[in-house]
């Protein structure tokens, strides 16, 4: 699993336009954390790409991890400014405005073994 998701970070960093920064989080047997396998576009020791979270339901991680590695459904996540700051990666100087964290489940799993956090660029003028 962490070389499929390694080797997927590194085919999506070819779509830095579409994708401007992509987290990939593998969910311990315990479902206690969530551990940063791969990530792209963003900068080594982003406070958005924490290492390891506790997916305590008591602590809120600002990528809505702990919802997602329950629910096993997809999380929208906006205001990323105020949840980790100034968050400029790849060919967008401006702060990225809001992601999805998306429930990893490979086929026979029933529930999600990682989760996937993808920066969203917004159009402009496209609702």
């Amino acid at each position: 699993m962490e070389e499929a998701c390694t080797l997927a970070a590194q085919t999506l960093g070819d779509y830095k336009l579409d994708l401007p920064f992509v987290l990939f989080y593998l969910l311990d047997a315990g479902g206690k954390e969530a551990r940063l396998i791969a990530s792209m576009g963003l900068p080594q020791g982003s406070a958005a790409a924490l290492p390891i979270v506790d997916l305590d339901p008591l602590q809120q991680s600002g990528w809505r991890l702990a919802e997602v590695a329950r629910s096993g459904r997809v999380q929208h996540v906006d205001d990323l400014e105020r949840r980790f700051g100034h968050l400029a990666c790849g060919e967008y100087p401006e702060s990225q405005k809001e992601a999805l964290a998306l429930p990893i489940t490979p086929p026979g799993c029933e529930r999600p073994v990682g989760v996937l956090v993808a920066g969203r660029q917004l159009s402009i003028g496209v609702e």
